[in-house]
């Protein structure tokens, strides 16, 4: 999304085999790992960034599942507990659109 002619936020879903761990796939798009992390280990968060590693698995491909990302760029406003629904919430969408199997 640009704001002002600025990119201002990136999301992506992606598929990625089964051994792929949440914490690999957010390093692909942040420095640094992100310090919290649900209860469930699905869900890495930070107060800019957010990542998901879904149930979700691709049809066909058994060893292949979504995985998704939220990140704000540039922004000097961080709220963790936000980013946590927003990817939530963006990947319930993914999944939707998956046809997960």
């Amino acid at each position: 999304m640009n704001i002002d002619g600025k990119l201002a936020l990136f999301a992506t879903r992606e598929w990625w085999t089964t051994e792929m761990t949440i914490q690999n796939f957010a390093r692909g798009y942040t420095q640094s790992t992100p310090e919290n992390q649900s209860g469930d280990k699905r869900v890495l968060y930070s107060g800019d960034a957010a990542f998901v590693k879904s149930n979700c698995h691709k049809p066909g491909r058994e060893m292949e599942v979504l995985f998704t990302a939220v990140k704000f760029l540039d922004s000097k406003h961080e709220d963790p507990a936000s980013m946590k629904r927003i990817v939530t919430e963006y990947t319930k969408q993914a999944v939707k659109l998956g046809k997960c199997a």
